[in-house]
Parts: structure tokens; C-alpha cells; sequence
């Protein structure tokens, strides 16, 4: 979400580049410092993400959801095919090494 706006701004210029985005739903880094540091105890670490999917529709732009690395690697092959940005969402929760 710190990037969105360059979203729009590829699919202006009409670059075809892939936009991986690692979802796991959370804040990791700030995570892993509360764990080390506040004993496990968390706060604000957990995201209500929005649905990366529709959001890449909304910018008109296209979009793969992966869940295993033979699908981030088509994905992010077919993005340089394109004449716009994709929005390659790699679902952390459910990826299969």
C-alpha cells in the first residue's frame, strides 16, 4: 500500500513490469522485533488487507494470485508480456514451496 500510486503511474507509461507483493497479512518485521523484544506479545501487527485482486482492477491493470513457485514463475514471465503493470499477489499463508 506505500506504492499504490506508482501503480497508476506505470500503467500510464505503459510499462509492462511485474509488481510482486509477499501477502502474509501482517507486518513481519515489527513482528519479529515485538517477539524478540516484548516477549511475543503483539500489537497493531495484524493487517485487514484489501482484496489486491480487485484493487488491481480497479487501477486497470492486470493481476495473478500464486500460492507455489511454478505460478510466481509464470506469473511474473507472462507480466513482461504485457503493456501494463501486473499485480503479482504471492499469498504467504497458503504457498507451497
Amino acid at each position: 500500500m506505500f506504492t499504490a500510486q506508482e501503480v497508476q503511474t506505470a500503467k500510464q507509461e505503459g510499462l509492462g513490469l511485474p509488481i510482486v507483493l509477499f501477502n502474509d497479512n501482517c507486518y513481519s518485521a515489527i513482528k519479529r522485533v515485538q517477539d524478540r523484544q516484548c516477549e511475543g506479545r503483539h500489537v497493531a501487527v495484524k493487517l485487514d488487507n484489501p482484496d489486491f485482486q480487485l484493487l488491481a482492477k480497479s487501477f486497470g491493470v492486470a493481476s495473478d494470485l500464486v500460492v507455489d513457485v511454478d505460478g510466481l514463475k509464470q506469473a511474473v514471465g507472462q507480466a513482461f508480456d504485457r503493456d501494463v503493470p501486473t499485480i503479482v499477489e504471492v499469498d504467504l499463508e497458503a504457498f507451497k514451496m
